[in-house]
Formats: C-alpha cells, structure tokens, sequence
C-alpha cells in the first residue's frame, strides 16, 4: 500500500539526498544523508523508496551518464525508533539490462520488497522487468519480465512514445519504444500488481499483471483502458491496492486534444474489471490535465490527486477526488485551501479515518516551498503548514508516505530543492512525526 511508501524524484543532474527529521509543532532536528554516491558526471534521479514496519527503507534510483548506459541502483537505510542505525552501500538492481530505467519500489509492510523498472533490449525495444529482494538488500531471485509480450504481427510495436515521466517537466524530448513507466503496489501478502504504458501500433494503452509472492504471475498482461488514444500527453499510470484486494488505477488520457484523468477501482476477487474505464475529471480544452496520484486505505476509501497545466501558458492548478467505500460515491472535485499561490505538483493520501493528507509546491514568501494540508472528508482544512524553509530558491514535485501508529502518525515526505530554476537539483526528504 502506498502508505508504507515513500518516493523521491527528481529530473536533471543531481545527488539524491534524504533528511530524516523529527517533528512536533514546529520543531525539527536532522541528520542529512547522501544516498546516491557522489560520481562526477554521474546524473541520479527518478528515486523512490518504499519502507516496512520495521524501519527499513529501500531506495531505488536512476543513474544517466554521457556514454554510458543507465543503471538503476539500491540502497538500504535501517531505522530505530526513527533514527538511522546503519546504510548499506549502493547496489545494482540489475546486471542484464542495456538500459535500465523509470524504477517504482514497493513493500509487503515486512521483509519483501519488490522493485521494477524499465529495460532495454538488443532490439531498442523497452520491457518492465521486475526483482524481489529482502530488507537487506539481498536479491531474491534473478530479474524477470513483468508484460508478456509487445509485438503486433510479429512485429516490435511502433511509433515511439515521447518521454512524459510524471516527475519530469512536462513534455520532454526523450523517445521510449515498447513497454515502459512501470508503477507498482504490494499487499501484505506479498502479492503485487504492476502497471505500464505500452503502444500497440498506433495505440496508446495502459496494462497491468498480477503476480503472487514469489513473483510467479497468477494472470496475463490485461489491458486497462477501452478507449484509445494515440497522442503522447496520455498514461503514466499510478496503481495502489490493501489487503481486502482492493484496487485504484488513474491514468492520464487525451482525446483529440483535450485532456482528462481516466481512473479504474474493482476488487482483484472478482477478476478484472470490465466496462469502460471512467473519468475523474471532466474534459478540458486547452489545459493538460496529468500526473495523477492515488491512494487506498484498509476500508477502500481512495484518493486521486492530479495537476492541470494550461497548454500555452503558465498557469497551474491541482485538484482531488476522495472515494467512500461505504456510500460507493466519489466526492466533487475539490482543491487544497490554505495556500492558493501557484500551487503545483500534488500528491497525496488516504488516511486510515478517511481523512486526506496533500502535499503541494505554491509560492510562500516569493518562493516555491512545500506545504502539507490535511483535510477532512467534507473537505475543510484542518491543518496545514510549510515544511521546507523558506529560502532563496525553488522546492517542488513533492511525494508523501506515512506510517500510521496508536498514538502518532509518521510522515515522510520529499522534494526538489535548487538555488534556482536550471540549477543542480538535490532530493531531500523529511520525516515527520503527526499527532492523530
């Protein structure tokens, strides 16, 4: 579930780095940790971490570098009572791939964690490919392909996909043939679900495969959306599921050229789903609407977060759905409402009391900062306050997790941090302990 979770990302050159922090009120103390090692040329970016009950955090990251084939790497940190213990040194995920990319990491909540990504063949063609490992570190088992198959007559699937990483500024120049932006969730159980982009022909289209604990697949690669759509501002596909099997699955979509967010929620009892897919969000001339975020609670309650971008300017807005398990209804869309500067960048999460916790980029002081609001389920703001400095510069693009105890809840949450805009990028991340 994503709320054992956590995720970093970043776009441009940078060192990946984490802040572990304590929080109560306002008070923070922290201990800055280098994650990804420091190679001249080396550009480390698209991280994410996933963390088990037990304090151990397992962070993936992309490694590019002029000339050289990237190369998603690992990392373990192990915590007690929120404090760093030890840190293991980085590891490859992979020793196969050509070109290995776009990693997603998830956690059981105990000793498994799986990790995908997406990687080149000998054809230039991409595939999901996933690994197990332990909380260690420790591999269990070689890489295996997630999708099974993506030729159309025999043939590898064309035209290409232009990059459009969810975290990356949007559109990028990037090319990508084949399956690719894998995103994963992980149940208790051990068992997972992966979802990817793919073309087939001329056709864009989201997948997914279930897969037991021991990584064996339990189902083929199904297609998700019944609509089609063969522009690049559409997929990235964001998946979180509990243990009860239930599953979210947003997705942005563009029919001749008007965008929205298209969204699947069904319980894996009860097969695949079936019918169209639906929209979140109504259709919008002249405005992206893209990089969905979602998120379910043991009751399936579920959250899908987006951001709205104008095609041929600068303005930015970012909205939220919540789901009720109980009525079986989707709430109106709705907008965080203690800082309404430019916000950007949403993510979010499906609290256990079917509250909401957002995580934004507005301008504070002149500055982009990162917020977090909490929301009831009318929605009406009931706490909300800025977690990085406020200092000459830019924090963006930030991602939450949180780990719900008795008598506190603990957050992490991350983000881009630079002098200014263009400027060398690091991640940074705190970790944040709420009083329920």
């Amino acid at each position: 579930m994503k709320n054992l979770k956590w995720l970093l990302y970043s776009t441009s050159l940078t060192l990946i780095t984490v802040f572990l922090y304590t929080f109560q009120d306002t008070a923070f103390a922290s201990s800055e940790i280098l994650v990804s090692d420091s190679v001249a040329g080396v550009d480390a970016h698209h991280a994410t971490i996933a963390t088990n009950v037990g304090g151990d955090s397992f962070i993936v990251w992309q490694e590019s570098s002029v000339g050289s084939p990237d190369v998603v790497k690992g990392k373990v940190i192990h915590t007690s009572r929120m404090m760093v213990s030890t840190i293991s040194p980085s590891f490859k995920i992979s020793m196969l791939g050509l070109s290995d990319i776009v990693p997603d990491v998830a956690s059981d909540g105990h000793n498994r964690f799986i990790v995908v990504w997406s990687s080149k063949d000998s054809s230039g063609f991409y595939q999901v490919k996933a690994r197990l490992f332990n909380a260690n570190g420790d591999a269990l088992g070689s890489d295996f392909v997630v999708n099974d198959g993506y030729l159309v007559n025999g043939s590898p699937t064309l035209p290409p996909r232009p990059n459009l990483d969810a975290r990356q500024t949007f559109p990028s120049k990037k090319t990508f043939l084949g399956a690719n932006f894998p995103d994963v969730a992980m149940n208790s159980l051990g068992q997972f679900v992966v979802v990817w982009d793919q073309w087939d022909g001329q056709q864009q289209n989201r997948y997914m495969r279930k897969f037991d604990r021991n990584g064996s697949p339990v189902s083929s690669s199904t297609r998700l959306n019944t609509r089609t759509t063969t522009l690049a501002y559409s997929g990235l596909p964001d998946i979180d599921i509990n243990d009860q099997g239930d599953v979210v699955v947003a997705w942005s979509v563009d029919y001749a050229g008007i965008s929205a967010i298209a969204y699947r929620y069904w319980n894996l009892a009860v097969g695949m789903p079936t019918g169209d897919e639906m929209l979140i969000s109504l259709p919008k001339v002249g405005f992206h609407q893209v990089r969905p975020m979602v998120s379910i609670n043991a009751q399936g309650d579920a959250l899908i977060v987006w951001s709205e971008e104008q095609r041929d300017g600068p303005r930015t807005a970012i909205f939220a759905r919540t789901y009720s398990a109980v009525s079986g209804l989707w709430s109106a869309v709705f907008s965080p409402k203690a800082y309404k500067t430019q916000p950007s960048r949403i993510t979010g999460l499906m609290l256990s009391t079917g509250e909401t916790l957002l995580g934004y980029s507005p301008i504070v002081s002149s500055n982009k900062a990162i917020v977090l609001e909490k929301m009831n389920n009318v929605p009406i703001s009931i706490r909300s306050g800025v977690v990085t400095a406020i200092q000459s510069g830019y924090q963006r693009r930030a991602a939450l997790s949180l780990l719900e105890a008795t008598k506190y809840n603990w957050l992490v949450t991350t983000w881009e941090g630079a002098a200014q805009m263009g400027d060398l990028q690091s991640i940074y991340c705190k970790v944040i302990r709420l009083k329920k």
